[in-house]
């Protein structure tokens, strides 16, 4: 009893005595328990089950954020220990000395864990129980749901903490205990010590790290569509860790070597301390400079391509839906009921409607090539399909196009106006003649359009509007020209489209409504059911992007958070670690009359080239893989590189301002360490 006690109050002594360490340990441990804990909260928090929307996808995003902070934690928790337990070896093996037994050691060793673990569980979940409802709130607001939140605790998210957390701390334990076992006191005494040999260039695996690490690069940079690229996007993430690994632990040393080898240059005073200095320095530290680049390559692809997505969406939508509301029919007898229906669903909703614009319209696919402009399916049969380009088109009356745009658009016989997305491929010439439906026609430009004309959206293909002189010529289109995706094998349409008061909930909850009313007043005309109804209304798409794209986002800054925290912790060790090395090698240099200045000076130097290196690779990588994030993100419908390029920019310069923060914090514990003091 006497010695569990004794064992309990040098645990605790030690923990006060090295709080230097512990205290970073013991936050990075307890800011991670609280983001499991946060992460399973919301997971299975029993509002989410009555949500309309997003009641299946958000737990399930929730559930692959839990699993990446779990991997997250295993990983860096292991990392920071091995800082810790080689600071805390030189102690042990005083103890050892003195006459401790090793069981005994072990025992203190239990017991700091012990006394870490418990502070952990009530800082991380006592932080989570104060803050995780403030977080489903932010998840709320992003995802624009009206989410019921409910306040009793989820048992199951405790339950996931404990366990995880439990276990990653016997598993630390276990692995201290063994690396104490193994060793002789004597060993343990001088294991700060130990490491001092220069190290050796490894050639070869600095070949294979540059090979690893130009392989990955090529890969991003060749691929050319959203499915290849996302196929090769893990391939290439794991060549450039490799790489970044191997080329730190390896390619320095290789380089500095080589560097040494050239006399004229290593024997000059600041070379010859810098190259020295460095050789050690890349040895010992070299894996958590790697950590800390694909650390901060992870911080800024994540915060850039979530927030790309996120502030997309309104565009997005706006590309998609011209209108809140779009009504269509292929019967014009039913076109009348419909429009009777959208003013009953207008007055039991109680939202207001906006510009109502009636058209007719057909929606086509075609193929345009040197010829003109073709019938999809015989060109698809055809020998000469590479030479053609598609458009999705929707053909427009001249009478129509003019009442919705207010013009007087005046179209020949054989005349046809053009209007196409921006940044759209002419296929024809202004002017020029084409053929079309077995006649030569010619193509006048419409530069833009004053009002919102649903032309049809599509994300990888080119859409055209083309206006046409008359209803009865778009009859012979319909009878020529297969439908868009053979979709029900669609004719000519009557089309109703407006904007709507209120707010996203109030305009999905109108959808049916909308139909109810419709289908009411069609049953009341007495018209024929053999017709087609489709209906397009914004509101339910943009919700479910606002809750893909919301958790997305939500989930990509707390992990890019997470991610940041752990480059901030690898960097204090480091810096604390070097800093106790360095204070005693600097230390004789002054005594074996180097001049303090140059001392200094070597000092700054080695430790702005060493902080920065990491920056400078993360910031490579991120412009490496810049067109592969481009294109995969094209999988949500983004297709504006530029955007996601600005989007990017944005999150690097965020995220290299904070590293710069950590270096001017951790840099100060650093130069306190050192304490060169002037000779005199």
């Amino acid at each position: 009893m006497k010695t569990r006690f004794l064992s309990l109050r040098l645990a605790c002594q030690n923990i006060r005595r090295n709080h230097q360490t512990y205290g970073p340990f013991l936050l990075a441990t307890s800011l991670l328990t609280f983001a499991l804990y946060a992460f399973h909260t919301m997971r299975f928090n029993a509002g989410l089950a009555q949500a309309e929307v997003g009641k299946v996808m958000m737990p399930f995003l929730l559930m692959l954020g839990s699993v990446v902070v779990t991997a997250f934690t295993y990983i860096f928790l292991f990392y920071a220990n091995s800082f810790l337990i080689r600071r805390r070896k030189t102690e042990f093996g005083l103890y050892g000395v003195l006459g401790m037994e090793r069981r005994h050691i072990v025992a203190v060793m239990f017991h700091e864990m012990l006394v870490i673990y418990l502070l952990t569980l009530m800082l991380g979940m006592g932080l989570g129980t104060l803050l995780t409802r403030l977080l489903f709130l932010i998840l709320r607001a992003l995802t624009q749901l009206d989410i019921p939140l409910e306040n009793t605790p989820a048992p199951l998210a405790s339950i996931f903490t404990l366990v995880t957390v439990s276990f990653l701390f016997l598993l630390l334990f276990l692995y201290n205990a063994l690396q104490v076992r193994l060793a002789k006191p004597i060993d343990l005494l001088h294991a700060r010590q130990q490491g001092e040999k220069e190290p050796k260039a490894r050639w070869i695996l600095s070949v294979i790290g540059l090979a690893a690490m130009i392989a990955g690069y090529v890969i991003a940079l060749r691929v050319n569509d959203p499915l290849t690229a996302l196929e090769s996007f893990f391939h290439a993430v794991l060549l450039v860790i490799l790489g970044t690994y191997l080329l730190f632990l390896t390619g320095s040393i290789a380089l500095l070597k080589a560097l040494k080898a050239r006399k004229s240059f290593y024997y000059q005073p600041k070379h010859f301390i810098n190259i020295s200095g460095m050789m050690f320095r890349m040895k010992q530290n070299a894996a958590g400079l790697a950590s800390i680049a694909i650390l901060c390559t992870m911080a800024m692809v994540t915060f850039g391509s979530t927030g790309a997505l996120y502030l997309s969406i309104e565009k997005t939508m706006n590309d998609r839906y011209p209108t809140d509301v779009r009504v269509s029919t292929d019967s014009a007898e039913a076109f009348e009921a419909v429009l009777s229906g959208i003013e009953q669903a207008n007055e039991e909703s109680g939202l207001t409607m906006r510009g109502l614009r009636t058209y007719r319209y057909y929606r086509a696919s075609v193929i345009w090539d040197k010829s003109g402009m073709n019938n999809y399916r015989s060109y698809h049969a055809s020998e000469n399909e590479e030479d053609g380009v598609f458009y999705e088109v929707a053909f427009i009356p001249q009478e129509d196009f003019n009442a919705i745009e207010g013009t007087s658009l005046a179209l020949g016989e054989r005349e046809m106006a053009i209007y196409g997305q921006p940044g759209y491929r002419q296929p024809f010439e202004p002017g020029g003649s084409f053929l079309f439906n077995g006649e030569m026609w010619q193509a006048r430009p419409i530069d833009r359009l004053t009002t919102a004309i649903d032309a049809g959206y599509s994300a990888y293909d080119q859409v055209l509007l083309i206006v046409m002189p008359d209803w009865n010529i778009m009859e012979d289109v319909a009878e020529n020209y297969p439908a868009f995706q053979y979709q029900y094998g669609l004719d000519l349409r009557w089309c109703a489209a407006y904007d709507l008061s209120g707010s996203l909930s109030e305009q999905v909850a109108y959808e049916s409504i909308l139909l109810n009313a419709v289908h009411k007043n069609i049953r009341a005309a007495g018209v024929d059911m053999s017709f087609a109804l489709s209906t397009d209304n914004r509101a339910p798409q943009a919700q479910n992007l606002y809750t893909l794209y919301g958790t997305l986002l939500f989930i990509g800054v707390f992990l890019g958070m997470i991610f940041l925290m752990g480059t901030a912790l690898i960097i204090y060790f480091k810096q604390l670690s070097e800093g106790h090395q360095d204070r005693e090698r600097f230390a004789i240099l002054q005594k074996v009359g180097m001049d303090q200045t140059l001392v200094r000076r070597s000092v700054r130097q080695q430790v702005l080239l060493v902080f920065f290196l990491p920056l400078a690779v993360a910031l490579c990588h991120v412009l490496g893989s810049l067109r592969l994030i481009a294109l995969m993100i094209q999988l949500f419908d983004l297709t504006d590189a530029g955007f996601i390029s600005l989007c990017t920019a944005g999150s690097a310069l965020t995220v290299a301002a904070v590293y710069l923060a950590f270096y001017g914090q951790t840099a100060h514990t650093y130069y306190k360490l050192v304490r060169l003091e002037v000779k005199t």
